[in-house]
């Protein structure tokens, strides 16, 4: 899976392009197939004011993967739009992405 990883070295911004594992979802997650996610003033500011580095996107839509063993409301295929949680693994600047159910 691709990835964008972001780092600063103030006042630059600079993202890459990594190669990742497809993240697996826990039990009560989603995994979502990436298909638009949004850039929010918070994700580069995350990495240019507070020094955070990786993916950290958290607006997506696409569709449902794979689900945990205890979710219940979706299923592979589904069109969703999620909220990834922030300061989390696995952000939305990729092909795969993790949301909670």
């Amino acid at each position: 899976m691709l990835q964008v990883s972001g780092s600063a070295t103030h006042p630059c911004l600079s993202g890459q392009l990594i190669d990742s594992p497809v993240p697996v979802p826990g039990s009560h997650e989603v995994l979502v197939r990436v298909v638009a996610t949004a850039l929010n003033p918070k994700d580069w500011k995350n990495v240019e004011v507070l020094g955070q580095t990786g993916n950290s996107g958290d607006d997506m839509a696409g569709f449902v993967e794979a689900v945990g063993d205890k979710v219940f409301e979706f299923k592979p295929g589904d069109r969703v739009a999620a909220l990834h949680r922030t300061w989390e693994p696995h952000g939305t600047f990729a092909e795969y992405s993790i949301a909670p159910d």
